[in-house]
Parts: C-alpha cells; sequence; structure tokens
C-alpha cells in the first residue's frame, strides 16, 4: 500500500498535508478543522460589517451636526441684520414725510417719527410724554421690547452652539420678539389718523401736517402732499 503522506492528488499536492495546509476549503475536508476556518471566516465578515456600519453612522452624525451648525450660522446672521434694520427704522424721524404746510408756515420740510422729528434743518427727540399721537406711543414701547428681546435671542443662539438646551430657549424668545414688532408695526399706520390734528400750544410733535383740499388723515392712509418715509419701508423690510 503506498503511503498516503507521498501520494500526489488530481491537483498536484504531494500529500495530504500540504494539500490541507494550501487548500483550507477544499471540499473532501471534514470535521471540526473546516468548519472551524468556515467559522473564522464568517466572523470576519461580520467584524467588518459591523465596524462599516458605525464609520457610516459616525459620518453621518458628522454631517447632521455640521448641517446644524450651519443653519444656526445663517439663522443669526438673519437676526443680526434683522435687528440693525429695526434700530436704524425706529431711530430714523422719516415715518411720515414731505414738504406742506406745517401748523401756520407753508413749504416746510417735515419728518416725523417716533422718537425724533424734523422740521426743515431742525431735529430734535421726542420723548414718550410729549408725543401726541397714542398710537405711535404703544408702537415705540413694542419696538424698543423687540428690540431688546432680539439682542437677548442674538445672545441665546450663539451661546447655543455650546449648550444645546439654549436653543429652545432662544426659539421662543424669536417667536415672542416677532409678535411685538408686528403689534408695533400695526400701531404705526393706525397713528396716521391723529397727524393732521391741530398740535397743542408749545408742543408740535407729531401733529399738524395739513393736508390737501382732497384728503385727509386716516388709518392706513396719508393724504397728500405727504408720504410714508424711509423708515417706513425699512420696518417693512
Amino acid at each position: 500500500m503506498a503511503d498516503r503522506r507521498y501520494c500526489e492528488d488530481s491537483r498536484g499536492y504531494r500529500n495530504y498535508s500540504e494539500r490541507r495546509d494550501t487548500d483550507p476549503y477544499d471540499g473532501r475536508m471534514y470535521g471540526d478543522e473546516h468548519r472551524g476556518h468556515k467559522t473564522h471566516r464568517h466572523k470576519k465578515t461580520t467584524t467588518y460589517k459591523s465596524n462599516t456600519m458605525s464609520t457610516l453612522w459616525t459620518l453621518d452624525e458628522t454631517s447632521n451636526r455640521c448641517l446644524s451648525y450651519f443653519l444656526l450660522f445663517v439663522w443669526v446672521i438673519f437676526m443680526i441684520i434683522a435687528w440693525i434694520l429695526l434700530v436704524a427704522a425706529v431711530s430714523l424721524p422719516s415715518w411720515v414725510d414731505g414738504t406742506g404746510t406745517f401748523g401756520s408756515e407753508a413749504n416746510t420740510v417735515v419728518q416725523t417719527g417716533l422718537f425724533r422729528q424734523c422740521t426743515g434743518d431742525d431735529c430734535f427727540g421726542i420723548p414718550l410724554g410729549d408725543a401726541n399721537v397714542g398710537a405711535w406711543i404703544g408702537a415705540a414701547i413694542f419696538f424698543a421690547l423687540g428690540i431688546i428681546l432680539l439682542l437677548v435671542t442674538i445672545v441665546l443662539a450663539v451661546i447655543s452652539a455650546c449648550f444645546d438646551s439654549l436653543l429652545v430657549v432662544s426659539k421662543l424668545l424669536m417667536c415672542i420678539t416677532n409678535v411685538f414688532v408686528i403689534i408695533g408695526v400695526i400701531l404705526v399706520p393706525i397713528g396716521f389718523e391723529q397727524l393732521d390734528d391741530d398740535c397743542p400750544a408749545s408742543n408740535l410733535n407729531q401733529c399738524g401736517l395739513t393736508c390737501g383740499a382732497d384728503g385727509s388723515m386716516g388709518f392706513f392712509t396719508v393724504c397728500g402732499p405727504w408720504n410714508v418715509g424711509t423708515a417706513t419701508y425699512i420696518m417693512v423690510a
């Protein structure tokens, strides 16, 4: 009987041991050793899939985080622009302006605002206690509150990049700010109706804008020769 260790098979292996070492998955091999090779290969495949899923999950989480930071940055930029426009609109005197009869003076350039008024080249501030348009007093208060709350919202939104819990608070304050600003925007045109009233003694604030023969001031209406000014357009923007 030929020694099995020195027999060559059809594949060219010199002996059984060489075939076993070179071709561990040969179909003629049976038993625990063969099953062990298959199990080892299955474990390697499972580990590879697990590592791949973990990598994909990490990349997806990183992408979502970067997207959140980007959207937060865009939101803060828009809020800063809105805050600048709001402050500029409130501080300007040109809510209603034009050239016409102001009190007893004809052909006078007048700009009337919430906190400032200009008559010709003379500009002066209007304290809330000296304002003659009640609706504009309310609008000024709501705008002032909106400016303060919007500034606080911007600060909280920036800090929320490190503390996620503050993002909810900043969104809530943003909603309240929007409500205050919208109320102020509605009150401004309601106050147009009082701009053509006679001015009380020694108080020429927000009054005395004489309309032409074809019209009068009314709610949401400005008569000629007066027009809504730059501050109104900035606020609408």
